[in-house]
C-alpha cells in the first residue's frame, strides 16, 4: 500500500458526498414565502380599564343538530335489483331476499322449516307473505342490506341480511340465493 491511497480514499468520499448534497440541494424545492397580513401579527389593543365589567361575548351559534340528525337518518335507496343474504339472531335460520323493482321474494329456512315467500318493496318497506298464510317477512331493505322480522308459524325471528353479489354468494356456499333470484327473475 502506497502512502496516497489513504489520501485518495478520502479525496474519493469526500466528492461522492459533495455530489450527493449538491443532488440533495438542486432537487429540493426552495421554499416559497408565506404572505402575513399585516394586521395579523400585531397585539389587540387592550381594553380600557373601567368600573364595569365587560360583557361577555355573544356564544358562537350551535351547529343544526336537526340537520345533522336527519343527514345520519337518511339511508341510500334499496337499488332497482339486489340480493340479501343473512340470518335470524339467535337461530340459526338462513334468510334470502331479491328484490326487483316493486317486487321481492325470500327464502328462509333451517333444520326444521323451508318457507318461500313473496311480496312487495314500498320505499323500502318489504312486506311479504307465503302462499299458505303461515309465515311472513316484514323489514327494510336500501343499498347495504335489509333487516327486520320472520314470522313463521307463531314464532318470530329478527334478521339482518347483507346485500350480496349473487356469484359471490353462491361461491360461499349461499345456493339459496341464486335461487331467490331465479324465482324473482333476476338476471344475474
Amino acid at each position: 500500500m502506497t502512502r496516497t491511497a489513504p489520501l485518495m480514499t478520502l479525496l474519493a468520499v469526500a466528492a461522492l458526498g459533495g455530489g450527493l448534497f449538491a443532488t440533495n440541494h438542486l432537487s429540493t424545492p426552495a421554499p416559497t414565502a408565506v404572505p402575513v397580513a399585516a394586521n395579523a401579527a400585531a397585539p389587540a389593543p387592550a381594553a380600557p380599564v373601567t368600573g364595569t365589567v365587560p360583557e361577555p361575548a355573544a356564544p358562537a351559534p350551535e351547529p343544526q343538530v336537526e340537520e345533522a340528525e336527519a343527514a345520519a337518518e337518511e339511508v341510500a335507496p334499496a337499488p332497482d335489483e339486489a340480493a340479501y343474504a343473512g340470518r335470524t339472531e339467535g337461530r340459526d335460520m338462513t334468510v334470502a331476499v331479491v328484490v326487483t323493482g316493486d317486487d321481492a321474494v325470500a327464502y328462509v329456512c333451517d333444520s326444521d322449516d323451508e318457507v318461500w315467500l313473496r311480496g312487495t318493496v314500498t320505499d323500502g318497506e318489504l312486506t311479504m307473505e307465503n302462499t299458505a298464510g303461515t309465515a311472513t317477512l316484514s323489514g327494510t331493505v336500501d343499498a347495504d342490506g335489509a333487516a327486520g322480522t320472520v314470522t313463521v308459524g307463531d314464532d318470530e325471528y329478527a334478521f339482518t341480511a347483507e346485500a350480496t353479489d349473487i356469484d359471490e354468494a353462491v361461491a360461499g356456499g349461499r345456493e339459496d340465493v341464486a335461487d331467490v333470484a331465479d324465482r324473482a327473475g333476476m338476471d344475474y
